[in-house]
């Protein structure tokens, strides 16, 4: 009998070929019952090759990154239900403008994030039962498959807060979002709600669609500023000009005071976040 192992110690195969070598090339049950050291190796390293290929596919699987609550589930609670479940307005006593108030039960008593009767999350059951009458969000479309699984992925993983505090509400444990790019050309004009100067007074800087535009005193265009909130209501220089300010938002959703290095048009920081647009910003 032949023994080929496969490259390396750690191989997690063998391959074992019928028959022992005699010094005519047959094996003891006739000729041809032997496969040559040269191909046993080859055929041995393409299945070591193919082994290994499978491991790191597993390993890469079991080491993807969990879903998380502060980046995934956040922004589909605060899109879909916190109009029906905030603290101005709780549907059936319940809750889920934060991570703590989500945590406990409405008026049915049933905690949402905890298996209940018939071995089901009742979070879950709200999303996918086929009782339009019960299923969330009411009066509305059913959230996407893609969403669903989401959730359900993270429920079923424990329902882990990755924020710095559960008691704040959602859109301040929302990750500050990459806002979408102007377009290259406005097809038709757009209102301008924010305007000022440069600190040297030779540019004047509007506020268009998720952008600042900055022009020159005779009208000519010299740069824009992108990643900026849907609407810019106002903007103020820092006293050494170098960081602008910029209180921007979209209406009755987001707001927030983005500040932006100047020079380099790239976000420093945001702050005064907040559940609707922010109007006005000084220093």
């Amino acid at each position: 009998m032949l023994k080929v192992s496969g490259v390396g110690k750690k191989s997690a195969c063998a391959l074992f070929l019928g028959g022992s070598r005699g010094t005519s090339g047959k094996g003891k049950h006739g000729a041809g019952n032997f496969v040559s050291r040269d191909a046993a190796t080859a055929l041995n390293f393409l299945i070591a090759i193919v082994l290994c290929a499978i491991t790191l596919s597993m390993s890469a699987a079991s080491s993807a990154d969990p879903v998380s609550f502060r980046s995934d589930i956040a922004a589909i609670l605060q899109d879909n239900c916190v109009a029906c479940h905030g603290a101005k307005k709780a549907e059936g006593g319940y809750r889920l403008d934060t991570f703590t108030e989500m945590s406990k039960p409405g008026d049915s008593g049933i905690s949402p994030l905890q298996k209940s009767e018939g071995d089901q999350f009742e979070l879950l059951r709200r999303l996918t039962t086929a009782d339009e009458s019960e299923r969330m969000p009411a009066e509305s479309e059913p959230l996407s498959d893609k969403q669903v699984q989401l959730i359900s992925t993270w429920v079923k993983g424990g329902a882990k807060f990755d924020g710095n505090n559960p008691s704040d509400l959602l859109p301040f444990v929302i990750p500050p979002p990459e806002h979408p790019d102007p377009p290259d050309t406005y097809p038709a004009p757009v209102p301008i709600t924010a305007i000022a100067f440069s600190p040297d007074g030779n540019h004047v800087l509007s506020g268009g669609y998720h952008e600042i535009i900055v022009w020159d005193l005779k009208g000519k265009l010299v740069r824009r500023i992108r990643n900026i909130g849907q609407r810019i209501y106002a903007m103020a220089f820092t006293p050494d000009g170098k960081t602008l300010a910029v209180a921007c938002g979209e209406p009755g959703r987001t707001g927030e005071v983005r500040l932006m290095d100047y020079a380099s048009n790239t976000v420093k920081a945001v702050t005064a976040r907040s559940t609707d647009v922010v109007l006005d910003v000084a220093f």
